[in-house]
């Protein structure tokens, strides 16, 4: 009987030829398959993915292989699961799509009795779908949610404004956002005013990286730091004679003077006289801007700031809102603070606990944003998990939670001048008295006061009658 013919490639062919995106990623995030479904949904090959890692962290840029890796990270169970994603094609098309994962048997079968396999060695198989197929292995984890939704804002942004490292959702930082994308063409001076901590620097750093001459330095300089060193900073920065170095990275590209209302007022003068502003961006043009926690002409009142200075630094004002009046963006911000983590780091922590949630929310956050990627980097560091927890949380958050529950102290009430003065007097005279054992001498010297006075004193206050020895 004629053998038949045995069929080549079987289901691994299939799935390299199909039209349906399908991957397949380790434990390790680790793509180690990539269809040409997947190629023609994305545009990138699988030769640019295949070895890479997939950190869990939004890129935003199209050109960047990593606005795609992000889409392709593991569940962190081993069940079948559904996870929506975000990803950013090559020529720029934004598409939402919904992943399945399916687990994936070890490379090779293992012994009866022997202990199952190690977390490593898991793999997954990725089945990219459109949001509309009515297939769901399970509900949307809400870490995955969050973080399709932040990878599709910041390509929004990108687009709209050219800054896709800024989150803003709300319609104040949309309103920031189109007054920088009108600023950063040009060299214009900007002012950035708000409460201390709220990302005036990383707005600033924004501007620059988004210009022409973002292969430049940026350069801060903190008009708090002691005089000396100051003036040596800005000396440098205004000598007509500095050569600038040949390489492009270390030269000057943006100066930015933080916290200018403890800038000198001869040096505010100084920098009006001899640094030359001008409005377009030509090869030697250097962009300057300031930060200052309050509205610049509430400086100028005060005489904190020149009014030609505040003129011609702070031309574009622009003004950042509290942590607290973000509250539609605060998730966004704490999941952009996570990712910013991981993508310098091993370890992939992929979202927060509904406790920690919980928790964030009823904080004040005194300090800002800052304080919220400082909280985040430490609990990251803590986590020993796909998700932070209330434990991994660090101490100094929990004792500002504390602080924050116990309510100010009671005010004392404030009671007529004359009967506290009379009150107090009463009380001083008698415990003079008594430890002079009645000796209105004494006692007077005790108080430092002359003895007819000491009398007068009794007679107005009716002590007179105590004896003397």
């Amino acid at each position: 009987m004629p053998r038949r013919p045995r069929t080549r490639g079987g289901l691994p062919e299939w799935f390299s030829q199909t039209t349906q995106p399908v991957f397949v990623v380790d434990s390790r995030r680790v793509v180690l398959f990539f269809n040409r479904g997947c190629e023609r949904l994305t545009g990138w090959s699988a030769g640019d993915l295949i070895g890479q890692r997939a950190i869990a962290a939004t890129a935003g840029a199209p050109h960047e292989v990593a606005s795609v890796l992000s889409a392709l990270g593991p569940p962190e169970t081993c069940d079948l699961t559904s996870c929506r994603v975000h990803l950013l094609t090559r020529d720029g098309q934004s598409l939402d799509r919904v992943v399945h994962f399916f687990p994936l048997p070890p490379l090779d079968a293992e012994p009866v009795g022997e202990p199952s396999r190690e977390p490593d060695s898991l793999r997954w198989l990725g089945v990219i779908s459109s949001p509309e197929a009515p297939l769901t292995l399970s509900p949307f984890p809400a870490e995955s949610v969050l973080h399709a939704e932040l990878s599709a804002l910041k390509s929004d942004l990108r687009r709209k404004y050219g800054l896709g490292q800024v989150v803003a959702a709300g319609s104040a930082m949309q309103r920031v956002l189109a007054q920088l994308q009108l600023a950063v063409p040009s060299n214009i001076t900007l002012a950035f005013c708000g409460s201390p901590g709220t990302g005036k620097e990383h707005l600033a750093r924004a501007v620059h990286y988004a210009g022409e001459h973002r292969v430049r330095a940026f350069v801060p300089v903190d008009c708090r730091q002691p005089i000396r060193a100051l003036e040596t900073v800005l000396e440098q920065l205004i000598s007509p004679d500095r050569e600038e170095p040949p390489i492009p990275v270390l030269r000057r590209g943006a100066v930015l003077l933080q916290s200018v209302e403890a800038l000198p007022l001869e040096w505010q003068q100084r920098l009006v006289d001899e640094v030359a502003l001008s409005p377009g961006q030509t090869a030697d043009s250097v962009r300057w801007m300031v930060t200052a926690p309050e509205p610049l002409d509430d400086f100028v009142r005060s005489g904190h700031l020149l009014a030609e200075f505040r003129n011609r630094f702070g031309v574009v004002e622009v003004h950042l809102a509290d942590l607290r009046e973000r509250v539609l963006e605060f998730p966004l911000l704490a999941q952009h603070a996570l990712e910013e983590v991981n993508r310098s780091q091993e370890k992939q922590v992929t979202g927060f606990s509904p406790d920690v949630w919980q928790q964030f929310r009823a904080y004040n956050w005194p300090g800002q944003l800052d304080e919220l990627f400082s909280v985040v980097q430490e609990a990251h560091a803590a986590c020993s998990g796909p998700l932070i927890t209330p434990s991994d949380l660090p101490f100094r958050f929990r004792t500002g939670q504390d602080a924050q529950s116990v309510g100010p102290a009671a005010l004392s009430p404030v009671e007529p001048l004359e009967d506290t003065l009379a009150r107090v007097e009463r009380e001083q005279i008698i415990l003079a008295l008594e430890q002079a054992r009645g000796s209105k001498s004494r006692a007077a010297d005790l108080l430092g006061i002359p003895r007819p006075k000491l009398y007068r004193r009794l007679e107005a206050l009716g002590l007179a009658s105590r004896d003397s020895l």
